[in-house]
């Protein structure tokens, strides 16, 4: 039930997200030109179940049974072929969604549901047409929001479920190399399995809806740093379109350039490393892995601020060609403002604070704050040691072929895939920044710009930056909280104060039994 307690609270805060959405469109007209509002904060708020399988196999039946733990009024039924919402006060903070088997299925659930379930029966348990529709889920979904129910179970010969569940695992590997899909084990009859397979859904439930959450509210943040900085840039409305295609194709080049000579120096820093330290053997591994990524990051360093400095002229060059002499200087001052408060190309800053920790860490931090992108991200692995069990190992090197095999190949290998994909990353939000400019001009260059008042849009703005960050704090402390009692729980620690095993409700009398469960793939 913990579970289903926070599903429901994180249903309010998708609930807040979206009126505080609603909020600023009301006030600042053209808000959706930086985010679009779709349904998923609706999804969010109240996530689908959506349940499908082939006519027969007991859809209704396991609906009606998952209900079960529920107290419905006289004579309502929880689950239909379409199930309605439940009554105000239910026990259950999701809407079950049940859709038929056929082409359209797949569509319907990944554009719907939060998770997908398909159900099949355990006397013919998935025929070639069910496992083609698995597959199509599973072109859209993720393994945590796909699952496999295998009903009927009371059905069965005896002695003939362990076969069964073998024949299932081994159609799964071959339908789905690679994925890793749960399969549970129920009777919507008996009831057997049901209250574990209710629990199972009611978790992977709250990690999908978890991280969409998570992800709307960072999309949120985002948006509103955009609105901000299409109003500091209103003045550049007069640049002209045809400027912002060349800027970005000029920088687009130069980015991919310089990655691609960035990466041709690596390979001699680490030779020149292998070189150095050859005749320091024998070394701890730790020590020396350490060495070479200050050493790779000291090259990065230099080279990725000239390339700063750059992309800076360029921008100011570029600008100059469409703005008048007077405001110049300011305008390219206010552009450099915005790239500073935006995802930047180059934030050493910040990478040598996420470089800081552990990956552990890291992941953390990532999450509290808006990720680095680009450099930023080449700079914070390569600072942090992402590379965990080299980092990791105290071994000592001996020899100058285990210094290469198990150092400075690897480090270098390494550091070329992180520089290559922090190149793409600059590269992303470079276009996210022009795309931005094209929007300053499309919107105040439209006749309606005449009557915007800047000063109240900015304070609305503002307001609404501080509800989110007040909001974005709730969520991400609720999240850590839950993490944090999860891993105490992993670890059989007690916090004082919490019940424990003992202290335990004595089970409901009339409870539906405890059943066989099972999560392979």
């Amino acid at each position: 039930m913990e579970h289903e307690k926070s599903i429901r609270e994180q249903g309010r805060f998708a609930q807040r997200l979206a009126e505080d959405i609603r909020s600023l469109f009301e006030s600042v007209p053209f808000g959706s030109e930086v985010y679009r509002a779709s349904e998923e904060l609706a999804r969010l708020a109240r996530p689908v179940v959506a349940v499908t399988g082939a006519r027969g196999v007991g859809k209704s039946t396991l609906l009606r049974a998952l209900d079960g733990a529920r107290v419905l009024p006289a004579g309502a039924s929880a689950a239909g072929p379409d199930v309605s919402d439940p009554p105000e006060g239910a026990s259950r903070p999701w809407e079950w969604l049940e859709v038929s088997s056929d082409a359209q299925a797949a569509e319907t659930l990944s554009a719907r549901a939060g998770l997908c379930v398909l159900v099949t029966s355990a006397l013919q348990a998935l025929p070639p047409e069910e496992l083609t529709q698995l597959q199509q889920l599973a072109g859209s979904a993720p393994d945590i929001a796909l699952r496999v129910v295998l009903t009927r179970v009371d059905e069965l010969p005896a002695g003939e479920l362990l076969a069964m569940k073998e024949r299932v695992r081994k159609l799964l590997v071959e339908a789905l190399p690679g994925r890793t899909i749960a399969v549970s084990v129920v009777s919507g009859r008996t009831g057997e399995g049901v209250p574990e397979l209710r629990e199972e859904l009611a978790s992977a439930l709250f990690r999908v809806q978890r991280d969409r959450l998570l992800e709307e509210v960072e999309a949120w943040g985002a948006a509103l740093l955009d609105l901000r900085a299409l109003l500091e840039m209103r003045e550049l409305a007069a640049v002209k379109p045809e400027t912002i295609d060349r800027v970005s194709a000029r920088l687009d080049a130069l980015l991919r350039e310089e990655g691609a000579r960035l990466r041709s120096q690596l390979p001699a820093v680490a030779e020149q490393f292998q070189r150095d330290t050859e005749p320091k053997l024998p070394r701890p591994q730790r020590q020396l892995t350490k060495s070479l990524q200050e050493a790779l990051v000291a090259r990065l360093r230099a080279g990725v601020e000239g390339v700063h400095s750059r992309l800076n002229e360029e921008l100011a060059r570029a600008l100059r060609e469409d703005v008048d002499t007077a405001t110049t200087l300011a305008l390219t001052d206010r552009f450099q403002s915005v790239l500073k408060t935006g995802p930047r190309f180059f934030d050493w800053q910040s990478a040598t604070k996420v470089g800081a920790v552990s990956a552990a860490g890291a992941a953390l931090l990532a999450r509290a704050k808006n990720k680095p992108s680009g450099w930023a991200l080449a700079g914070a692995a390569l600072l942090g040691g992402l590379l965990g069990g080299l980092m990791g190992n105290a071994s000592t090197v001996e020899t100058p072929a285990a210094l290469r095999d198990q150092v400075t190949e690897p480090q270098l290998r390494d550091a070329e895939q992180r520089l290559l994909r922090a190149t793409e990353s600059s590269r992303e939000d470079l276009a996210r920044l022009c795309e931005l400019l094209r929007k300053v001009i499309h919107i105040f260059t439209d006749p309606k710009a005449a009557g915007y008042e800047l000063a109240s849009l900015q304070r609305e703005v503002a307001q609404a930056r501080e509800r989110h960050e007040q909001l974005a704090n709730e969520v991400r402390a609720f999240v850590q909280n839950l993490e944090a009692e999860a891993l105490l729980e992993q670890l059989n620690i007690r916090i004082p104060g919490a019940p424990g095993p003992a202290d335990a409700e004595e089970p409901t009398p009339g409870a539906l039994p405890a059943g066989r469960s099972s999560d392979h793939g």
